[in-house]
């Protein structure tokens, strides 16, 4: 019996063949270019004005306003969705077809 399928056969070549060679160029490369980069001594410091630190307070109705609320509403919309849609069983289905078509296209 075969440990293996047809899809997990795929991923292992893809593996073995184009990510390993893929991830030993780049860190040849990022290795020969580190090697350069200590040789070259570093350029002088030029504190640019629009680099300062900030210290402005924000207020906490800004933050909420504008950083919080949208996450929060975003997750419960998300939640929504993703409940109202794993009720129906076509879900599933329409899920694995995506998926199927995105990998083989």
């Amino acid at each position: 019996m075969c440990i293996f399928v047809a899809r997990d056969r795929f991923w292992l070549m893809m593996t073995v063949l184009v990510a390993t060679p893929g991830l030993a160029y780049v860190y040849y490369y990022a290795s020969k270019r580190d090697k350069i980069a200590k040789d070259q001594p570093r350029p002088d410091f030029v504190p640019y004005s629009h680099l300062r630190l900030r210290t402005k307070v924000v207020s906490m109705n800004k933050f909420l306003a504008y950083y919080l609320f949208p996450i929060l509403l975003s997750a419960v919309l998300q939640f929504i969705i993703c409940y109202l849609l794993a009720a129906s069983e076509m879900f599933f289905k329409l899920t694995m077809n995506v998926l199927l078509i995105c990998i083989f296209c």
